[in-house]
């Protein structure tokens, strides 16, 4: 049996880290990828069906592992990776200027949106409105184009991520300078954009929200009732904003469906505060992660420069909680999760040095990555990199219950594995996870299996499909502390299981062939 994980791995890696609140997950591997160029990962994930690792970015390169780039500027640059980091396709995607990855999404027909701004109008792209627009990439699981949309006016206009609507359409947020075209009814110097497409791209609606000064939108979540949560920053003391707390606010909007405003809020101090991921926790709240440069206001706290600053909202907009990481240097944050274990975790980079909440710096800016309890205390935290700029970008779970980082790298040295092949190249990282095992049992991480559970949020009932069913295959069901739900034969290759009796919270349905667990994936119950 190859490629499998048992309970105790041997540990390949000495922490880094001089800091310890507790043993952080070791690395099990990083490689870099890229050309002679600046290559950029802003965005990784592990595809729900064959378990492959895909990065997203952009790509100045036309060598190295990549191949098709339009131009000498940035294509959208995406490729896959096999579950032990090994390079597999890749496709470059864009025209003659600048095309600008930020973020991926895999839909529910197993392709991917890819989000960004495109400043072609060749190639790929079929036509620009001026400056950078939207594009919406729609692919296959293979990276073949579906379709593509770009979407603004006249001027700048640019993307940053996108969630998938309960109707299969897509809810896009980002920034716009323009007031023509798509974009109506502008607040001021930029806003706020949220655009709502169809599954096909169609637009169905857009919204601008912001001020007579600056907004910038970047990150977007559906809430389980279909309402739209948005963050960014705002330096406006006007407009649609109310409550400024400085000279620039995070800022986080709830929308209806139809992207109608609910509430809005500031959260911050005097200096510089900016709400870079958001996302719903399992208990029906919203968690912001943020860059705070404040110590008045809503921040209480402040290692020294920037921190990483999550805040808890409850769906009035109220704080429940928040708290500051960082050291005496700047902090500055990606995107944050909800763990399997209801523990968070958050990504960025860090250039300070075994201080505050960090520990050992290896160079310039090194990757940071934090986990916490539910309540925001630190569990473990991790600093990464080499003797120059390591930048970590965007933290995923991936189904052994580790974590797959995605960024870029200037390094040859230190924990960087390969040498820089130019500028910055991607770089990722993934850290040993821990699978809950029953004694004796292995984990094989073969891609040779299709498993599936879908929908997964699901309140009444799931479906499992399996290429790997009959007589000696059975289906297990734990909850987070391991207690089974169900457990049964998987004699066909479908089937539906009922989840109305189940609680709320984390499942883990497990496929098993002579005693040893094949498959496990996580299942929400909402």
């Amino acid at each position: 049996m190859k490629n499998y994980f048992t309970l105790f791995v041997t540990l390949s890696l000495i922490l880094l880290t001089s800091k310890l609140f507790s043993q952080a997950p070791v690395v099990e591997w990083n490689y870099i990828y890229g050309g002679s160029n600046f290559d950029n990962g802003t965005c990784v994930l592990q595809n729900k069906l064959n378990d492959k690792l895909v990065v997203f970015g952009l790509s100045h390169s036309n060598n190295g592992e990549v191949s098709g780039n339009h131009s000498s500027f940035s294509d959208y640059w995406i490729f896959n990776l096999t579950y032990t980091g090994s390079f597999d396709a890749q496709k470059c995607i864009g025209g003659s200027n600048y095309d600008d990855g930020k973020h991926i999404l895999q839909t529910s027909d197993g392709g991917y949106l890819l989000t960004g701004s495109a400043g072609s109008s060749n190639g790929h792209a079929t036509s620009n409105y001026g400056s950078y627009d939207f594009w919406l990439v729609k692919t296959d699981a293979n990276f073949n184009i579906l379709w593509q949309k770009n979407y603004g006016g006249s001027s700048f206009d640019v993307a940053y991520q996108a969630a998938e609507t309960n109707d299969g359409g897509f809810v896009v947020v980002g920034t716009t300078y323009s007031s023509n075209n798509d974009v109506t009814n502008n607040k001021g110097f930029s806003d706020f954009w949220i655009v709502k497409v169809n599954a096909s791209g169609v637009l169905q609606w857009q919204k601008n929200y912001g001020g007579t000064d600056e907004e910038e939108a970047y990150s977007v979540t559906i809430l389980k009732d279909n309402r739209i949560v948005v963050a960014g920053y705002t330096k406006s003391l006007d407009g649609d904003i109310t409550n400024p707390k400085g000279n620039q606010d995070a800022w986080i909007l709830l929308l209806t469906s139809t992207g109608n405003l609910v509430w809005q809020k500031t959260l911050g101090g005097t200096s510089t505060d900016i709400a870079t991921s958001v996302i719903q926790t399992f208990d029906n709240n919203i968690l912001v992660l943020c860059e705070t440069g404040s110590v008045t206001g809503d921040v209480n706290n402040n290692h020294g420069g920037s921190d990483f600053w999550l805040v808890k909202l409850d769906l009035q907009g109220s704080i429940i909680w928040k708290k500051t990481y960082g050291g005496n240097q700047m902090e500055k944050p990606g995107n944050v999760i909800e763990c399997s274990d209801s523990g968070l975790v958050m990504v960025g980079r860090t250039n300070s040095d075994n201080n505050g909440d960090v520990g050992t710096n290896t160079g310039l800016y090194d990757t940071w990555i934090v986990k916490t309890d539910t309540a925001g205390a630190i569990v473990w935290q991790h600093t990464l990199g080499g003797t120059l700029n390591d930048n970590g970008l965007w933290v995923y779970e991936t189904s052994d219950f580790g974590y797959i980082i995605a960024g870029n790298s200037e390094s040859s040295d230190g924990i960087v594995n390969g040498t820089n092949k130019g500028l910055a190249d991607v770089w990722v990282i993934k850290l040993q996870g821990k699978i809950p095992l029953e004694p004796g049992m292995i984990i094989e991480t073969t891609n040779q299996i299709d498993f599936a559970v879908f929908p997964n949020p699901s309140s009444h009932s799931i479906t499992i499909s399996s290429s790997l069913y009959g007589k000696e295959v059975q289906l297990k069901i734990t909850d987070v502390l391991g207690k089974e739900i169900d457990f049964k034969n998987f004699d066909a290759s479908v089937l539906e299981i009922n989840t109305e009796n189940f609680n709320n919270g984390i499942y883990f349905v497990s496929i098993i062939n002579k005693g040893h667990i094949v498959k496990s994936v996580r299942f929400v119950k909402q």
